[in-house]
């Protein structure tokens, strides 16, 4: 793969590059100041980066703005997102330091703002996808590799010390589990990767190949999901279903079914572990079922504003408002309920008119890339009801959704007029 960067704009790749290093936190290999480590769903670096890149960008272009198809709903997010915290501050006496913190995730949406411009420009998309790759393969190679060493004698050399769980801390021979690294973002670039080796008919696509394989040993070994796995795996398979329904060749036929027999056994054993967890009385039927009611009885007393995107860290006043009187409750595990008691009825009436909105641009997309909208779609439905979108880690997830359906739209009207905007 060549990633040409003669006659491109040097502050178009430098803008791609800092969102990539902002959102990798340096790869890890950096010790960074407390308020910018910490768990992988701190994107306190990548929120700062996110507003020097919108005064850049505006500063760049004299003070024009592209806003966009999500640009107003973004505003209005915001905007919910700040009634929210002013509430839970007077309600539950939350401090403003706290609320700053739980801003950070929803500040990095800032990054919509450049980015659906940069991306507007089809030789833009090409090298956004190249440098993403070669980016998030390195990373996931240095977290590969450090699964290993750690593996085999207990050493840590990524800045990663206090994400790993006390079990695998006295544990170490079973390996490791870090939450969130490989989630957000690569929830959605995996597909776009996946799809540009479909779109070539396995053929001449070997660096996206590995890189597609690299990512998902990553989901596999590092993040440990289940569920989050089998989604990516259905995705991938309705993308290349969809994509090659009206022109199935022989060898096209070769690797879906090769494909399919592998999601198949995989998704076998995968959902059968699912469903074993709920049934039985496990961490999963903890964070899930039993989350679930004792979120219901929360939304009845804050139906209407929630109770705000602060996290209060164990030991903290509200710790157990948000985590339930066992302190193991989350709301990232139930789902759009998690949002409900996070911002109350507008925020789930805001995440509903987002969904539509995707639904609709997918459905409108055609072309080459409307297999990948479609993938996408099917994959946010798939998640509502287990994850919640406007949780730190997965707001990344929903800037990639409205980058790429928005972008995959734009290329549908452009292949359709004739018109090419370089």
């Amino acid at each position: 793969m060549k990633l040409a960067v003669k006659n491109k704009n040097i502050a178009v790749i430098l803008l791609m590059i800092i969102f990539f290093v902002g959102d990798l936190r340096l790869f890890y290999l950096v010790g960074l100041p407390n308020v910018l480590s910490g768990n992988a769903s701190n994107k306190a670096l990548l929120a700062l980066f996110s507003i020097a890149a919108v005064i850049f960008w505006v500063a760049y272009n004299r003070g024009k703005i592209r806003f966009g198809g999500f640009g107003a709903m973004i505003f209005i997010l915001f905007c919910i997102f700040t009634i929210s915290s002013v509430v839970s501050m007077v309600k539950f006496n939350y401090r403003i330091t706290q609320v700053i913190y739980s801003a950070f995730p929803i500040i990095c949406l800032l990054f919509y703002f450049p980015l659906v411009d940069i991306l507007s420009k089809k030789e833009n998309q090409e090298t956004f996808i190249k440098i993403g790759m070669i980016l998030w393969d390195i990373l996931a190679l240095l977290f590969l590799l450090q699964y290993f060493v750690y593996k085999i004698n207990g050493t840590v050399f990524l800045k990663i010390g206090t994400m790993i769980p006390t079990y695998y801390l006295n544990h170490h021979e079973e390996g490791m589990r870090i939450y969130s690294v490989f989630d957000g973002f690569l929830r959605i670039f995996i597909l776009v990767v996946a799809h540009r080796c479909i779109k070539k008919n396995f053929s001449k696509c070997i660096f996206e190949m590995l890189s597609v394989v690299i990512m998902l040993a990553s989901v596999v070994l590092i993040d440990k999901s289940r569920t989050y796995l089998v989604f990516l795996l259905i995705a991938i398979l309705c993308d290349f279903f969809i994509y090659n329904r009206k022109k199935m060749k022989n060898r096209s036929i070769i690797v879906g079914i090769g494909v399919m027999a592998v999601v198949a056994v995989i998704l076998i054993y995968k959902v059968g572990s699912i469903l074993g967890s709920i049934a039985g009385n496990t961490g999963s039927r903890y964070a899930r079922v039993e989350g679930i009611a004792y979120y219901k009885e929360v939304i009845k007393e804050n139906f209407l504003f929630g109770i705000g995107a602060e996290s209060p860290l164990k030991g903290e006043p509200n710790f157990y408002l948000v985590h339930g009187d066992k302190g193991i409750y989350n709301t990232s595990d139930v789902g759009i309920i998690g949002t409900v008691v996070k911002f109350g009825v507008f925020g789930v009436i805001w995440f509903m008119w987002f969904v539509i909105k995707c639904i609709r641009m997918a459905i409108a997309t055609k072309g080459e890339n409307r297999s990948l909208s479609l993938g996408i779609m099917i994959m946010v439905l798939m998640c509502i009801p287990i994850t919640s979108f406007l949780d730190p880690e997965r707001l990344i997830t929903m800037l990639m959704t409205m980058l790429i359906l928005e972008t995959n739209l734009l290329n549908s009207k452009r292949e359709k007029t004739g018109d090419i905007v370089e």
